[in-house]
Parts: structure tokens; C-alpha cells; sequence
């Protein structure tokens, strides 16, 4: 992680640095002009160098990742096997205590080794006996109790170091996709030199290539502009939205609270009648029954750290896993079909084709593509170049996209019944928007010939 976050700081450093190179004015001599083309040039180069080790940082954190999985899961597994063998332990107990108390409920195991002795070496023999698998009883329960502990304290630092990944990972994309800006604006500063070196003939050649990444530049930062604004808004209404939500809930627990108390007044006047007995055995309950929700609250607590991007998402079955069976069009069934064939392959960041392996955008650059509809390369590219649609018109075929609070980073295609195919950090995957994802919607996208 330490390795991570270093990287994040080297790139912000280098986003600072590398700033829209100015045009020389035509003051400048053709060897200065040179100079200039040549740092610009410089410093392209070396954002493309950062972008290549920012991928392979990335692949550093996939496997970060995959072990820490494998660790959540070995948790729960030794959480589990200590519960079961806490229980078990304790019905041999329980059952032990019935037995003796079946032969005599007045006599303790000691009384009744004392009296069934047949002489002083005898007795001693039983005592120790007794005391002995007491003992053993007492110490395998304090010793499972405190494992049981450990477990869950274990699994707990590992659901915090999950979050932590995840939040690595978006913001590796939202800076990803800042460079891919910048370099885009250098690109057309170096050919604006360029033009300025060259020979007449030349000149007209390059103006129109410097017309077109100028206006891509533009194109670009005027999006991520919008974007941003998009989701400040949509920010706000949500936040908005939580508050009210927040305060009915507010209103529904002080009406609980009201009903609770109630109720709890007429249980106490039931309650006094109980014998002694009755009030034992409904101790010994509500004791197994609290050590049952401890243990419950961790499992929950894990599902709730994997429908956070933990999983990128909310939790899935294997039967979602399979290949998706849509309503719409021949050319979105076909770029669903083609998406599909990856389903289970790993995320490789860049990756843009089969031999690669695919990242968000590449998945759906090379799906389309493939049946016969061109679309930008990045996400959001993508969001720049679809025609915007609600929420309600989207259907099977169609792109919505994500952003992590600052420009869009990732984008899926969208199946129907608030579901999507896409490839994220657990690789190329059919994830639920409800929950986890749902946070970081700005918007549906279509492409014409899809839908």
C-alpha cells in the first residue's frame, strides 16, 4: 500500500508539471523553435512512461487484491470451524451436566465419586477424574472463545484493507484518465511547433492535423468539465435525498422505541411469575443466542465491505454469472454475445482485445466494434460521443457510466432489469447497479445502430 500511494503522488507531481505547452511566438528562431518541440516532446514521452507504469502498478494490485480474497475466505472458514467446534463443545457439556443430574439432581460428580468409591485410592482415582475433564471442558471453552476473538478481529482489519484497495483503485482511473487529457494537450502544442519548423508545404499539410487534436483537447476538457458539474449535482440531490430519508427514520425508530417500551413493561409484569427454573433455561438461551449474532454480524459485515466497487459491486450467485439472456435488437444481442464469450477472464488495465485482455472501455470498444458499431476508446470518451438517455429509456445494449467524484472512469453495458456486463477490478463480471454501484452512476449512453 505504501508502494501505492507513492506511485499517486509521483503522478500528481508529473500532472502539475506537465502543463499546455505555449506556441513559441514567431520572434523565436527555427533552432529555438526546435528546442521547444523537443521538451514538449520530452515531456509526452514521459507521461506515456508514467501511464505504462501506472498499468503495471495496477497489475501489482490485482494480486494484492486476489490474496486478500483468499484471506477473507480463509477468515470466514476459521470463524466458522470455531463456532461449530464452540458448539459442539458445549452440548458435551451440557449433555454431561444432564446425565448427573438425571442420576441425582441433589449430588454434584464429586459426591457421587465420593460415594461410589470402594476405598480411599479409589475416591482420590475418581476426584482426579472429575476434576480433570472439568477442568478440560473449561479450559477447551476459554481457549475457543478467545480463537473465536482473534478470528474476528482478523477479519475485520482485512474488510478495512479491502475498502482501502478499492478506493486505490478509483482513484488510479480518475487520474488515469486526467493524464490522458494532458497528454492529448501536449500532443497538439508539439504540433503546433511543428507547423512553425516546417516548410510551406508542410505547413498545410500539419494544419489540419493541429486543427483536429486542438479541438480534440478542447473536446476533451470541456467534457470532463461537464461531467464534473453533472455529478455535483447529482451529489447534491442525493445528499439531499439521505436527509430525508435519514429524518423518516429518525421518526420510524422513536416510534419503535415508543412500541418497545411498551412492550417491555407488560413483559416484566409476565416475567415475575416465572419460576426459577424457567428463568435458567431462558438465560442459557438468550446466551447462545447472543454468541449466534456475534458471529452473524461479522458474516454481514464482510458481505457489506464486498458490495462496496469490496466487490465493486453488490454481491452475485454463480447463476448470475451465466450468459445473459436479453430482449432488443440483432446488433445489441450480438455485442452482449460477444461481451459474454470474456465473462470470468481478469481485468488488465489497457487491455483492448481478446489477447490482451480487456479494461472497462476496452470491452466495449472491441464488443461493438465487432458488430460493426465504432465508438471512442476511453469511458469517457465513450460518454462524450453517446447520446444521452434516462435511466427509464435505457435498454439491453446501451452504456452506463461511472464516475469516482471527478470525471467518468468507468463504464458497463447495460443488460436490463438493473444489471450490466463489465470488467472491473475482479475482471469481466455481470454485477447488480442496485447498492454498491448505484453511488456512482452519471448517466446512460446509446450509440446509434444498437437501439
Amino acid at each position: 500500500m505504501k508502494k501505492t500511494r507513492t506511485m499517486a503522488v509521483v503522478l500528481t507531481a508529473v500532472l502539475a508539471t506537465t502543463s499546455l505547452y505555449p506556441v513559441a511566438s514567431d520572434a523565436k528562431t527555427s533552432t529555438q523553435l526546435t528546442a521547444d518541440k523537443k521538451e514538449i516532446d520530452a515531456q509526452i514521452k514521459a507521461l506515456e512512461q508514467e501511464m505504462t507504469t501506472m498499468t503495471q502498478q495496477f497489475d501489482t494490485y490485482v494480486a494484492q487484491y486476489d490474496a486478500l480474497q483468499e484471506e477473507l475466505l480463509d477468515s470466514e472458514a476459521d470463524i466458522a470451524v470455531t463456532k461449530e467446534e464452540l458448539s459442539d463443545r458445549q452440548q458435551i457439556i451440557a449433555k454431561r451436566m444432564k446425565a448427573y443430574q438425571a442420576q441425582d439432581s441433589t449430588f454434584s460428580p464429586y459426591v457421587e465419586a465420593f460415594l461410589g468409591a470402594d476405598s480411599f485410592t479409589d475416591l482420590v482415582t475418581r476426584t482426579l477424574s472429575v476434576k480433570k475433564i472439568i477442568d478440560a471442558d473449561e479450559s477447551m471453552r476459554i481457549e475457543q472463545h478467545a480463537q473465536s476473538s482473534t478470528f474476528k478481529k482478523q477479519h475485520t482489519a482485512l474488510v478495512k484493507k479491502e475498502k482501502e484497495l478499492e478506493q486505490q483503485f478509483q482513484m488510479m482511473q480518475q487520474q488515469y484518465e486526467e493524464m490522458t487529457v494532458k497528454r492529448a494537450e501536449n500532443k497538439a502544442a508539439s504540433l503546433a511547433l511543428k507547423e512553425k519548423i516546417a516548410t510551406k508545404k508542410e505547413k498545410e499539410k500539419l494544419a489540419k492535423k493541429q486543427k483536429k487534436a486542438a479541438k480534440q483537447a478542447a473536446k476533451l476538457k470541456q467534457m470532463q468539465q461537464q461531467q464534473q458539474e453533472a455529478i455535483e449535482k447529482a451529489q447534491a440531490e442525493a445528499a439531499a435525498q439521505a436527509a430525508q430519508e435519514k429524518a423518516q427514520a429518525e421518526a420510524a425508530t422513536a416510534a419503535q422505541q415508543q412500541a418497545r417500551t411498551v412492550t417491555t413493561d407488560n413483559t416484566d409484569v409476565a416475567t415475575a411469575t416465572d419460576t426459577t427454573e424457567t428463568a435458567d433455561a431462558t438465560k442459557t438461551t438468550d446466551t447462545k443466542a447472543a454468541a449466534d449474532t456475534t458471529i452473524n454480524t461479522a458474516t454481514v459485515s464482510t458481505e457489506g465491505g464486498n458490495a462496496g466497487n469490496t466487490n465493486f459491486g453488490a454481491k452475485t450467485t454463480d447463476a448470475d454469472q451465466q450468459t445473459p439472456t436479453v430482449e432488443g435488437s440483432a446488433t445489441a444481442k450480438g455485442i452482449i454475445a460477444e461481451a459474454s464469450k470474456y465473462m470470468g477472464t481478469a481485468y488488465v488495465w489497457g487491455g483492448n482485445k481478446p489477447s490482451t485482455g480487456f479494461d472497462c472501455s476496452g470491452l466495449t470498444s472491441w464488443s461493438f466494434k465487432e458488430n460493426g458499431v465504432t465508438i471512442p476508446r476511453t469511458a469517457a470518451q465513450q460518454y462524450a460521443a453517446s447520446t444521452k438517455i434516462s435511466a427509464s429509456e435505457a435498454k439491453a445494449g446501451d452504456l452506463v457510466f461511472f464516475s469516482y467524484g471527478k470525471g467518468v472512469a468507468h463504464v458497463g453495458i447495460y443488460l436490463g432489469d438493473g444489471r450490466m456486463l463489465n470488467s472491473q477490478n475482479r475482471g469481466v463480471t455481470i454485477d447488480k447497479l442496485a447498492g454498491h454501484w448505484s453511488q456512482y452512476i452519471v448517466g446512460y449512453g446509446r450509440f446509434a445502430g444498437v437501439n
